[in-house]
Order: structure tokens, then sequence, then C-alpha cells
């Protein structure tokens, strides 16, 4: 138990769930090109890798840590 708040403590499991879910809602802006010199097609193509493919990774990944439960 943790003194101070009278919790449990975390499993490792538990703490890759949280900083999971920590990660997925913050932006990070991982581009290399700036914002001024992309082209509209690069930029349809960063959203949509943004908005479909991180979501269905975050899945997997917490799929397979839910796996070592």
């Amino acid at each position: 138990m943790v003194p101070t708040l009278g919790l449990p403590h975390l499993s490792v499991v538990q703490a890759i769930g949280i900083a999971m879910v920590v990660s997925f809602l913050t932006y990070h802006d991982t581009s290399d090109i700036p914002k001024k010199e992309r082209s509209v097609g690069k930029a349809i193509a960063a959203g949509v890798a943004f908005v479909v493919m991180y979501p269905l990774i975050a899945l997997l990944f917490g799929w397979v840590v839910h796996q070592y439960m």
C-alpha cells in the first residue's frame, strides 16, 4: 500500500497502460518538414496516418501488453 494515498502499488502492466493512455491523449508533432513547406497531399497523408494508424498501433501494443497480465 502507498502510505499517503492508501492505494496499492502499480504493477508493470498497469504502469505501461497509464503511460500509453497519457501518450495517446497528448499531441506529439514528429514531422521533420516545416508546416509551411508541406504540400496538400503530404498534409492529408500525415493526417490520415495520425488518425488511423496511431490508434491501431496503440491498440495492438495494448493488446500485447494485456496478454502478459
